[in-house]
């Protein structure tokens, strides 16, 4: 089921809900590099998505951590995952490929070493005490979409987790230390998605959010958890970044243009760290 008009929707799929109208945050990211790559990943059908392993386990860890129950309905497990065909692969590989994938049945295909690494990702954040303080009674991976009241844009989230006053986050990043995570959210604008959450489900429900917990779990062994209280000024940025993308999103798809890079020669330099003292040589 496609979402085509504004509202909050349960039981929509992760698929169908990337591929419903509108632009979510990972969209609102691009677009703001370059409007023409937005374009061509997202609206061409040209563009072949590939999941990558680091965010095929990220997901894995959210369905244990949120829907355990619908885990193997989800994913497939195996020992090993088989060599994909090329143009090369005799019949035989090609065929063994087919079998594998059609066994599968649509499921998400792990292996038992990725299914381990998410499996304990995961425990370590259920059984952290602020996990269990926080998350009671709520809502899991709804979908919402919104229009923006300043450019009309629409726009799409989904929350892994919210209840009546906040939202949480789960996170997987190579250091969840506070320096360390706090560039990784700007990198990968995990404020902006909190705004989004934060601004879509207020939209959809009429009670104001004004807070998300990131509940961030480090990739590596231990696998140790942080949670982080993201709200106030880092909001507010984040708010103020996705509108900017939603805005030049709008007069996009308005005069269908798309812009690229600028057609100009720039000037470049080296970053400040380069220039090193040569007082010692």
């Amino acid at each position: 089921m496609i979402i085509e008009t504004p509202g909050l929707y349960k039981g929509i799929s992760n698929e169908d809900y990337h591929r419903s109208p509108g632009i979510s945050n990972s969209g609102i990211r691009l677009i703001l590099d370059c409007p023409k790559i937005y374009y061509y990943r997202y609206l061409s059908g040209e563009y072949e998505r590939k999941e990558s392993a680091d965010k095929k386990i990220g997901t894995a860890v959210h369905t244990l951590v949120l829907e355990p129950d619908t885990f193997f309905d989800r994913y497939l497990i195996v020992d090993a995952m088989p060599t994909k065909p090329n143009r090369r692969s005799t019949y035989e590989t090609r065929r063994k490929y087919e079998d594998f994938i059609t066994s599968a049945g649509g499921r998400e295909i792990l292996t038992e070493d990725d299914y381990l690494q998410a499996g304990l990702m995961a425990n370590n954040i259920i059984n952290h005490a602020a996990f269990k303080k926080v998350k009671g009674t709520g809502c899991f991976e709804d979908s919402i979409m919104w229009l923006d009241p300043d450019s009309g844009a629409p726009l799409r989230t989904r929350p892994d987790f919210y209840n009546d006053f906040l939202i949480i986050d789960i996170k997987t990043a190579k250091d969840v230390r506070r320096a360390a995570f706090a560039r990784h959210i700007y990198e990968y604008g995990y404020h902006s998605q909190a705004a989004m959450a934060c601004d879509g489900l207020t939209a959809a429900t009429g009670i104001p959010y004004n807070m998300v917990v990131l509940f961030a779990v480090a990739k590596e062994p231990p696998y140790l958890v942080q949670p982080y209280v993201l709200k106030g000024q880092a909001l507010e940025q984040g708010r103020a970044d996705y509108k900017k993308g939603a805005a030049i999103y709008q007069q996009c798809l308005i005069t269908n243009t798309w812009p690229g890079y600028e057609e100009a020669i720039l000037d470049i330099d080296l970053p400040a760290y380069a220039y090193r003292s040569n007082d010692n040589e």
